[in-house]
């Protein structure tokens, strides 16, 4: 159950940041919403009390999200960024 944590956090994260953003200040968003969502995922399951390694596979899950937060975004979000 706590793997999918990163996956909707980061989608959700990635939804927002689709319909909110463009150009660079996505791409920066991008990156802080995976890496907040990782490290999200690791402190509330209490992973990081035995190793900061099991971040590692919880920012894949959250890339993987955040695609297809984005590409959820992209179907059905109007897009408002003008940056």
């Amino acid at each position: 159950m706590g793997e999918i944590v990163p996956v909707i956090l980061a989608a959700l994260l990635g939804g927002l940041i689709w319909h909110n953003s463009a150009g660079r200040i996505r791409l920066l968003l991008s990156a802080v919403a995976v890496v907040t969502s990782g490290a999200a995922a690791i402190i509330f399951s209490g992973e990081f009390i035995k190793s900061w390694v099991y971040l590692l596979p919880d920012l894949v899950e959250a890339l993987f999200g955040l695609t297809i937060g984005m590409a959820i975004g992209r179907r059905f979000l109007r897009h408002r960024g003008t940056l």
